[in-house]
């Protein structure tokens, strides 16, 4: 076996889990939220449009309000103030 085919032997494995690694990364990637953001386990803020928040029987009102407070924060952040 030649030391090209030696190199070929290692290339071809390795440009295909770059190629899978970038493809994962891709697809899979954290901060491609599409404009959904999870405020927490009980709340999501569509950025611009709505915050939803789960207010079921079981959740404390500070709980539910510190949701709240943390919706209007991205949304302020989502679209600053006008000066």
């Amino acid at each position: 076996m030649t030391s090209k085919q030696k190199d070929l032997i290692l290339f071809f494995p390795l440009l295909a889990l770059t190629i899978l690694f970038i493809t994962i990364i891709l697809i899979a990637n954290p901060y491609s939220n599409n404009g959904i953001y999870d405020v927490s386990k009980d709340a999501v803020y569509i950025a611009g449009e709505a915050c939803t928040i789960n207010m079921h029987q079981d959740r404390h009102i500070h709980s539910i309000t510190d949701d709240m407070y943390a919706c209007v924060e991205l949304h302020l952040n989502y679209f600053p103030p006008e000066e």
